[in-house]
């Protein structure tokens, strides 16, 4: 997929390579405080988000025989990781250890991580918005997972890749249970969920679908704690937020309705995002707990990491321009910039306005984000 860039020096071709790629990344200057080691653990660090056991992901297959996993997934976008813990899993995708064994889920970095090629040189930005399809992941997923369950060689064969080669038939059928209570849970969401028109490249109904997985999959009785009817097109997809500005925003999420500037604030931000890929949560009631609810007792939420993660990203920096700028062409790009919104122009809604009055918020001197204030150009960025 080619996007050739308008006004920018040095990069006349900007090529979004999806699937796989040619080299390895240079990674764009993002601040001092941006180090190879905040990059590595970006990519790595567990949330608590458990998709299945790792040992399924590993032993299932694409249509045409290949490994799931085959390129780290680059087939959807998402990026190798030569540091990973878990050799072969892309940037964004961890393992922690669930109640019996090693689960695989998806981290921040799987979805805010961008890499670009411009004349042959790949470049790396970290907390931009991943250049994924992330709709075809799920619902490839869901067909490989129905695969295994309908038919009889393609099961025989997962279940010598997961238990061994000769494993006995109790192991089995345990094995088949198991995969079948998982598929039920996953594709009633995944059948009622996903539009018919797709979300499309680098883009993604977060907030339907942590609603549709929170009251249609964790919220009913055992053992399935499913609610279908609570479960509805996911169908207002929008691009994934970069966020090295998330910690200075009064409010995060694109509406605006998540308020932020704490560390309590961003983790329950962070919480209902981990909830929705797919961390194990069930809550129950409980008249011994606090709230009438046990909140903790089947919860994989992992909140050191959630935690670690957020430490991290305010240390992640906006992305220095690498490339040498054509002033003639700057110019003409600012004057565009400054033009009212009557002639297409950007200031109004994306400029910086000091002086201008703004409602009252909860933490003078923090910044707002555009989408939250009801005054939309009186922003401050």
């Amino acid at each position: 997929m080619r996007v050739t860039s308008v006004g920018l020096a040095g990069a006349a071709a900007i090529i979004l390579a999806m699937p796989g790629w040619a080299a390895e990344p240079v990674p764009v200057d993002q601040g001092p405080q941006w180090t190879n080691d905040a990059r590595t653990a970006f990519y790595s660090q567990d949330q608590g988000s458990q998709i299945m056991p790792l040992a399924w992901m590993m032993a299932l297959k694409q249509p045409d025989g290949s490994a799931f996993l085959e390129d780290s997934l680059g087939r959807y976008g998402y990026l190798r990781n030569p540091e990973s813990p878990t050799p072969g899993l892309p940037v964004g995708f961890a393992v922690n250890n669930g109640i019996a064994e090693p689960m695989i889920g998806m981290t921040c970095a799987a979805c805010h991580t961008r890499q670009i090629r411009v004349d042959g040189t790949e470049y790396r930005i970290d907390g931009g918005p991943a250049i994924v399809d992330i709709q075809s992941f799920l619902a490839d997923l869901d067909t490989a997972v129905n695969t295994v369950l309908t038919d009889q060689v393609a099961f025989t064969a997962f279940a010598r890749a997961v238990l061994g080669p000769s494993p006995p038939p109790a192991e089995e059928a345990q094995l088949k249970s198991d995969v079948n209570a998982w598929y039920l849970r996953y594709h009633t969401l995944m059948a009622q969920a996903l539009p018919p028109a797709p979300w499309g490249i680098g883009r993604l109904d977060a907030f339907g679908m942590i609603f549709n997985r929170l009251t249609g999959l964790d919220l009913g009785q055992p053992p399935s704690y499913l609610i279908p009817d609570n479960i509805h097109t996911a169908d207002a997809a929008v691009r994934y937020p970069f966020l090295w500005n998330a910690p200075k925003q009064d409010f995060t999420q694109w509406p605006g309705f998540a308020a932020n500037g704490n560390d309590l604030l961003a983790l329950a931000r962070n919480l209902g995002q981990v909830y929705g890929v797919f961390a194990t949560f069930a809550p129950r009631k409980d008249p011994a707990s606090p709230l009438g609810v046990d909140y903790l007792g089947i919860n994989s939420a992992n909140f050191d990491g959630l935690g670690e993660l957020e430490t991290l990203v305010t240390k992640l920096g906006p992305p220095k321009w690498p490339w040498p700028i054509d002033s003639a062409l700057a110019a003409e790009g600012k004057q565009i910039f400054n033009l009212p919104a009557s002639e297409s122009g950007c200031v109004e809604c994306h400029g910086i306005r000091p002086g201008i009055p703004r409602p009252p918020i909860p933490r003078p001197g923090r910044r707002r984000c555009w989408m939250s204030a009801p005054t939309r150009g009186n922003t401050r960025s």
